[in-house]
């Protein structure tokens, strides 16, 4: 005879379960406990983020509300911390792929053209070459590029242009991944 718990039971078993954790997290947001983490691109705060990642998911990494990952997280509190980008004064920035999570929190900024390109994301606004941009010299005031130039076969040309197209007084923000030494570079993807 099976001792498991019979088909039949299962879903009750399952909305038993369910019922428990709202409630659980319902004491938890009255006793004042039921955040540990907060999403500073859309402001969802959650018990924790999601895993995230295909070999070697990493735990608390995706947040639930948004899809932000951490290196998004990260580069908002970059540009909220150390930059002028959230002074108010105008200002034109050129967003290499744009993060759907981030591109939503970068257009709301006031006086901020957020220009985002790509080669044919739909979220772009401009289909442009990072190595060929078609920009004049000294267009923009900030760059982001997030994890592209791991991608781009003539990585000098492309942080050529992108200095090319930078203001004197301008900053940028490259975010390339590491993993040990070396950078992965999958020219397929």
């Amino acid at each position: 005879m099976n001792s498991g718990t019979p088909p039949a039971a299962l879903p009750l078993k399952r909305r038993v379960r369910k019922a428990w954790r709202a409630l659980r997290r319902g004491v938890a947001r009255v006793l004042g406990r039921s955040t540990d983490v907060h999403c500073v691109l859309c402001g969802q705060e959650a018990r924790r983020f999601r895993p995230f990642g295909l070999v070697n998911p990493r735990l608390n990494a995706k947040c639930r509300a948004c899809g932000s990952l951490e290196r998004h997280r990260m580069t908002w509190e970059f540009f909220r911390r150390f930059t002028d980008l959230l002074d108010g004064a105008p200002k034109r920035m050129l967003h290499f792929a744009p993060e759907p999570s981030m591109a939503v929190r970068i257009d709301a900024i006031p006086q901020l053209l957020h220009l985002a390109t790509d080669l044919n994301s739909k979220n772009a606004k401009v289909h442009a070459d990072i190595t060929r941009l078609p920009f004049p010299d000294g267009s923009f005031h900030c760059l982001c590029c997030s994890h592209v130039l791991e991608h781009v076969t003539d990585d000098h040309t492309a942080i050529r242009e992108c200095a090319r197209v930078l203001r004197p007084d301008g900053w940028a923000v490259f975010v390339i991944p590491m993993h040990g030494d070396k950078t992965f570079e999958d020219p397929t993807v």
